[in-house]
């Protein structure tokens, strides 16, 4: 049985924010199928898709941490110091979005994220991140694959005069890998 699967494209726009221009993606996938129907109301064992917007342009919109730094420098009495080296992958990734529509299936990735939440699903997701790099006016695409990605925090509300409320979506990820 497929998995559904969201795909984030440049379609997504209201009065207040819009989705990133130049090819820029997030596709998530392997999301269990019975959140999937929670979320949309249509049980289905084909792929799904929708355009997840929300995405405020004047910020940045997208952060990755690494859990641990990849080298911890030791001092020693003599003067000297070791090195003590890991090659720990794991991490998180930052979504900075706001609201954009009422429920999860239409595109809203923090209601999106608040049913992952609240449904305490233990199944990872990958999360896919595609966009155009330009040098000398010619574009590249670049693309990133974070898996094994599970929801560590998102705010239940947020509420802000005179703007949109911004909020951190963070996904813990077990790897990652540049895959173009």
């Amino acid at each position: 049985m497929a998995n559904p699967t969201i795909i984030s494209a440049s379609t997504h726009t209201n009065s207040f924010v819009q989705a990133v221009s130049s090819g820029f993606t997030v596709t998530i996938s392997g999301i269990p199928s019975t959140l999937w129907k929670y979320a949309s109301g249509i049980n289905s064992a084909a792929s799904t898709t929708m355009s997840v917007g929300g995405v405020k342009l004047e910020e940045t919109f997208l952060s990755t941490n690494q859990l641990v730094d990849t080298v911890k420098r030791v001092p020693f009495i003599d003067g000297t110091t070791g090195a003590l080296v890991n090659s720990v992958t794991a991490g998180t990734i930052t979504f900075r979005a706001a609201r954009c529509s009422n429920d999860a299936a239409s595109g809203d990735l923090i209601l999106f994220a608040a049913l992952l939440q609240k449904a305490g699903s233990p199944t990872p997701v990958n999360i896919e991140i595609a966009y155009q790099v330009y040098s000398a006016g010619v574009a590249s695409p670049e693309k990133w694959t974070f898996s094994g990605c599970l929801i560590e925090r998102v705010p239940p509300m947020m509420l802000m005069g005179n703007d949109v409320a911004v909020y951190d979506i963070v996904f813990s990820y077990d790897d990652f890998a540049k895959t173009s």
